[in-house]
């Protein structure tokens, strides 16, 4: 099956573990692989010390705004 949008809630409340981890990695590799895919990340703005602050960092950064 092919997603044409992901949708990811509150990747700032998900556990430190590497399941969530793995999850997030997973759903965000499989949006690249589909031509028009649109990644959706709905959130809070969480913690510093969470794992998600480092891929917010990417993200802000990013040309693709």
């Amino acid at each position: 099956k092919r997603a044409w949008v992901v949708c990811l809630d509150e990747p700032t409340n998900w556990p430190e573990v590497r399941s969530a981890r793995r999850f997030w990695d997973v759903m965000t590799s499989g949006a690249r692989k589909v031509p028009g895919c649109r990644l959706l990340v709905t959130s809070n703005a969480g913690t510093t010390e969470h794992w998600t602050t480092a891929r917010w960092r990417v993200a802000v950064g990013s040309a693709h705004w």
